[in-house]
């Protein structure tokens, strides 16, 4: 919650990035199934950059404490995460979160609520922060305007960047796909180190198919849709 010291200074957002051993959640939570990301799903690969673009990825717990420092914060910072208890794979990214977080000069306590209290606190904005899964869109334009835009509908962070709201409507306002392409490159640097959510991992997601089913595959989003192109036939 940005609105919120002091994680309404960047240095502070940027600082929980560095603390953060994203290869480790891999490991640890999806156990190796899933990948480091930023921003935009790596299943995106006409839009999303790679994780090497962006040097708040690579750990470094020293390089957070400076940045903490160098935001004023003095001693440990302590901050609660709500987590959203109803899935256990949230559940286990916050332990690990926290774990790192802790050992990177952090004091970080868990809020684990049943679904209704963490909506309903989402809602409201209120959060320190929150440790939940997330969905995109095909294109950038739904997901950043919604979630990163100032007055955004799923804004819940109170995130507000003049020059990230000034790349977003211009890249919502013209058909060059090039010039798309720069403002979401753009788009996704401000927000991967500074921005109001730490993105950590994108898991593979698996579905099991009978072998008499065809036209059925599986999409990024969990989306069903294509059940409806699905047919059934003999083996």
């Amino acid at each position: 919650n940005v609105s919120k010291p002091p994680f309404d200074k960047p240095a502070v957002r940027e600082a929980f990035n560095l603390a953060i051993d994203r290869n480790q959640i891999v490991q640890a939570v999806y156990f190796g199934r899933a990948v480091p990301g930023g921003p935009l799903s790596p299943a995106l690969a006409q839009w999303a950059l790679p994780v090497s673009d962006f040097p708040c990825y690579k750990p470094d717990a020293a390089a957070a404490q400076q940045k903490l420092q160098q935001a004023g914060v003095a001693g440990k910072l302590k901050l609660t995460l709500n987590v959203l208890g109803s899935l256990q794979i949230v559940v286990d990214l916050a332990q690990v979160v926290q774990a790192q977080l802790n050992k990177a000069g952090f004091d970080v306590a868990l809020n684990v609520q049943e679904q209704g209290r963490f909506i309903a606190d989402w809602r409201a904005s209120n959060f320190d922060g929150f440790v939940s899964l997330n969905g995109g869109a095909p294109d950038p334009d739904d997901y950043f305007g919604r979630t990163y835009q100032t007055g955004g509908a799923t804004n819940v962070f109170k995130y507000s960047n003049p020059d990230l709201d000034k790349l977003l409507i211009a890249a919502r306002a013209t058909t060059d796909a090039a010039a798309r392409k720069r403002m979401y490159d753009e788009a996704q640097r401000i927000l991967a180190c500074t921005g109001p959510t730490i993105n950590l991992a994108y898991g593979t997601l698996f579905a099991a198919v009978r072998d008499d089913v065809q036209g059925f595959a599986p999409m990024p989003t969990r989306s069903l849709r294509t059940l409806r192109e699905a047919t059934i036939g003999a083996k």
